[in-house]
């Protein structure tokens, strides 16, 4: 059975998206599993995935005021990498 969408009954297909996050004039894109519908755009992450977005967002301030090493894990095995002003998760949270 096919997952539905909550707000116009489209069909959720499984999706990585990209999240982006400003920490001053720092940006911050996390990738994250996510069911998207195919209808209207409804986004829906897990509960798992909401928690991880919440503890990395509270992390990354300490990680980008430090300029911490090129690639470091900063919670739960997510690792970030510095490009520039630009820091990206290299794992895909779901």
């Amino acid at each position: 059975m096919k997952k539905r969408c909550n707000l116009c009954a489209g069909e959720l297909q499984e999706r990585v998206m990209k999240i982006k996050l400003h920490e001053g004039y720092d940006l911050l894109i996390i990738k994250v599993k996510a069911n998207v519908c195919e209808k209207c755009g409804w986004t829906l992450y897990s509960e798992e995935a909401a928690d991880k977005i919440v503890k990395i967002k509270e992390k990354i301030g300490e990680y980008i005021k430090n300029r911490l090493p090129k690639i470091k894990e900063i919670c739960d095995k997510v690792h970030m990498q510095r490009i520039g002003e630009v820091y990206e998760t290299l794992e895909i949270i779901s």
